[in-house]
Formats: structure tokens, C-alpha cells, sequence
């Protein structure tokens, strides 16, 4: 035993001695590019975010504060300060009309989206039978594309042929102008919207819901607690984090509505529909209103930061 002991401690030291360096000789140094493979392998990443993200948002800067013309095969910028945000916050009568539908579409939006996937959550959550056909069934609105879903609600609101007025005929009521009107233009667009990202808003309640600790609700039950109190008590209080994120991305992706508005009404009739992104986009590629639309754009930006920063202080809180 002692032998064997005696010839493990040997090699041991050999192995040792093996890997310290020689007398008077330095060790290596590592590579430059080994030492720092971790910061060259997010070169590729880089570039590509510095030329998609970077550069356009810096260009589209210096638009804002330029008149930018386009004629004659060549972009010319001419410095003109804060002139297009002064024309926008005091001329522009149509960016106030965009400004009041975009303000009601993501209220309504978020309001009733908020509602119907936290009751369709709690219905999930609960012991119900065929439970993953029916989160099957309510996902399909999210899995078609929003072009699609919009081409196909126009055909539905279609005055002549529209199967939603051949409803209202069959139960003895008068067609509608859905998309003619412009007192109800703007609220068809928002039932397209709520039916089409409830499941979304559905999906985030429902992982929030199951991801709940159970001991709260085993101690209102001991206590004697029914359901509305602890759902008041317990469910909305623990479930704070998860209404604000879904109240943060349907407000800035209701902001930033453009597919639906644009295939449905393209902003009309007049200016019922008109958003702030179709605006934006009428601006830019139909007036070649550049540094007007990107100086829109830059508005938009900053009260969709600020509405951020209070949501995600408040998450963070």
C-alpha cells in the first residue's frame, strides 16, 4: 500500500514538473485573437445591426431636420432646424385627426383585448374538458397573416356582397356602410384587430396564470374565501408584472398599427381611419415628404419611450 502510494505521489510531481516552464524560459503568451474570441465571434451581429438598425436611424435624424429633395436622380438635404416639428405640431391638421384615431384605436384595442384574454385565460386555466382543442382553436386567429385577416374582414364588411350584411338582412335589419362610414370605420378595424391578437394577450395571461404559486389560493380556500375575492384578493394583485408587459406591447404595437388600416380603408373615408403610420407613409412615398414624415416618425418615437419607461419603472417597482 505504501508502495502504491509512494508511485502515485512520484507521478504526480513529474507531471508537475512537466508543466512548469524551464528555467529561464518564458512562458507563452495566448494569441491576441484567442484571448478575445468572445468579442470577435459578435463581429458578424454587429455589422449587421450597425447597417440595419444604426445607420438607417441616424440618417433618418438628419432627415428630420433637413428638407430632403429627391428630383433630379439625386438626394439633396438642405438644413432647415426644427422647421418640420414646428409644422407639424401647428400645421398639420390631418396629423391631428391621425393623432385622435391612433389615441382611440389603441385605447379601445388594449381595453377590450386586455379583457377578453384575461376572462379566455381564466377559462383555460381552469379544469374545463378539451382544454388543448379549445387553445387550439383560439390560436388560429394568430398563426394567419395580418394581410390575410385584413383582406378577409374587408370582404366580410363589404356593403353589397358582404357576408356580415347578409346576417343583418337575414335577421330583418339594414345593411351598413362598415368601411364608408366614418363614425364606424374606425371601430370595424378595431373588432379586426381584438379578434385577431386576443389570443396573443390570451397566451401571456394564461403562462402568467399557471406560473402563479399555489399556497395563496389553498389559504383563501381555508379561510372561506369565494371566487370574485380571490380574484380581486390574490389572482389581479400577483398577476401585476404580467398586465403590465401585455399593457407595454399591445400599446406600442397599436401605435404602430399600418396593415390593417392601410388594406381595409387606406385611411378613409376622408380622414376617419387615418394613423399616425399611414400618415407617416403617405408623407414619405406619395407626397416625398421625407424629412416632414421622418420627423413625424421621430414623435411617435419619443411618446412611445416615454410610455415605456413609466410601464417598465412600474414592472420593475
Amino acid at each position: 500500500m505504501k508502495e502504491r502510494l509512494l508511485e502515485r505521489t512520484d507521478s504526480a510531481r513529474m507531471k508537475a514538473l512537466d508543466r512548469m516552464p524551464a528555467r529561464g524560459v518564458l512562458p507563452q503568451k495566448e494569441p491576441w485573437y484567442e484571448k478575445n474570441i468572445h468579442w470577435l465571434m459578435l463581429v458578424p451581429a454587429m455589422v449587421i445591426l450597425v447597417g440595419l438598425i444604426v445607420y438607417p436611424f441616424l440618417m433618418s435624424l438628419q432627415y428630420s431636420f433637413s428638407d430632403v429633395d429627391l428630383l433630379g436622380g439625386k438626394t439633396t438635404l438642405k438644413f432647415i432646424g426644427l422647421d418640420n416639428f414646428r409644422r407639424a405640431l401647428t400645421r398639420d391638421e390631418t396629423l391631428k385627426a391621425a393623432a385622435g384615431n391612433t389615441v382611440t384605436f389603441v385605447f379601445w384595442t388594449v381595453v377590450l383585448e386586455m379583457l377578453c384574454g384575461l376572462g379566455l385565460a381564466l377559462l383555460l386555466n381552469s379544469n374545463i374538458r378539451g382544454r388543448r382543442i379549445l387553445v387550439s382553436f383560439f390560436l388560429i386567429p394568430l398563426v394567419i397573416p395580418p394581410i390575410v385577416i385584413a383582406l378577409s374582414w374587408k370582404m366580410m364588411y363589404d356593403y353589397g356582397w358582404g357576408v356580415i350584411n347578409h346576417l343583418l338582412m337575414v335577421v330583418g335589419l339594414e345593411p351598413v356602410f362598415w368601411l364608408s362610414d366614418p363614425h364606424i370605420a374606425l371601430y370595424a378595424i378595431i373588432f379586426t384587430d381584438i379578434w385577431h391578437l386576443t389570443p396573443f394577450v390570451m397566451l401571456i395571461f394564461l403562462a402568467g396564470l399557471q406560473s402563479l404559486p399555489t399556497e395563496p389560493y389553498e389559504a383563501a380556500e381555508i379561510d372561506g374565501a369565494n371566487n370574485w375575492q380571490t380574484f380581486r384578493d390574490i389572482t389581479l394583485p400577483l398577476l401585476r408584472p404580467t398586465i403590465l408587459v401585455v399593457l407595454l406591447l399591445r400599446t406600442i404595437d397599436g401605435a404602430k398599427v399600418f396593415d390593417k388600416v392601410f388594406v381595409m380603408t387606406g385611411g378613409g373615408p376622408g380622414t376617419a381611419t387615418e394613423t399616425l403610420t399611414t400618415h407617416i407613409f403617405r408623407s414619405a412615398f406619395r407626397g416625398l415628404d421625407l424629412g416632414y414624415a421622418a420627423a413625424v416618425s421621430f414623435m411617435l418615437l419619443v411618446v412611445l419611450a416615454i410610455l415605456s419607461a413609466i410601464y417598465i419603472r412600474s414592472i420593475l417597482r
